[in-house]
């Protein structure tokens, strides 16, 4: 397990590298790419710098987190639901941390559920829902969690937070700790 995980870690710093490499080669200045390891700089970058900053690195965060996941485990309604609100946290603690403002995090939020296969209809009963459902206990750690996680992953300081998602969907879903 402990290979696949260091395997998974290498293949997604590699795709980060690529993305950045290709930013580079467009017109912007070195300087207005953000490193997925270093949020951008508040105070120099635009709202919409910002945005997609926020928009890419959660995607990164995303893709990184379901190469691990139980994908049987995730068409159970509990983990689905707790996976949904992981994404939610991650979103929420990255448009927190760019200072991008509620607005913001509604696009973001919407889009960001879009991405992760639910039609406009379900996005915007999912997040019609959303108040009710972050007064429960499971969902404020689901979100909780998502947010902790990626902050903790975008610092450097834990190069292995992805793996985080597929811990928690397996206890989402009752299996044991046992491949």
């Amino acid at each position: 397990m402990e290979a696949l995980v260091a395997i998974v870690l290498v293949l997604v710093g590699l795709k980060i590298a690529i993305s950045v490499a290709r930013q580079s080669t467009k017109s912007q200045s070195p300087a207005a790419i953000p490193s997925p390891h270093s949020p951008v700089n508040v105070g120099v970058a635009s709202i919409e710098e910002r945005l997609a900053a926020a928009a890419k690195q959660v995607g990164l965060f995303m893709e990184a987190s379901m190469l691990l996941v139980n994908k049987e485990a995730l068409k159970q309604d509990v983990p689905k639901l707790g996976t949904r609100l992981y994404l939610v946290g991650a979103v929420d603690a990255l448009t927190q941390h760019y200072k991008l403002g509620d607005d913001n995090f509604v696009s973001a939020t919407f889009g960001a559920l879009r991405g992760f296969g639910l039609n406009e209809e379900g996005a915007h009963a999912f997040f019609k829902n959303l108040p009710a459902l972050s007064q429960d206990p499971f969902a404020n750690h689901a979100i909780s969690e998502g947010g902790k996680t990626i902050l903790a992953w975008l610092s450097g300081k834990d190069r292995a937070a992805p793996v985080r998602l597929s811990e928690l969907v397996r206890e989402w879903a009752g299996l044991s700790d046992s491949i």
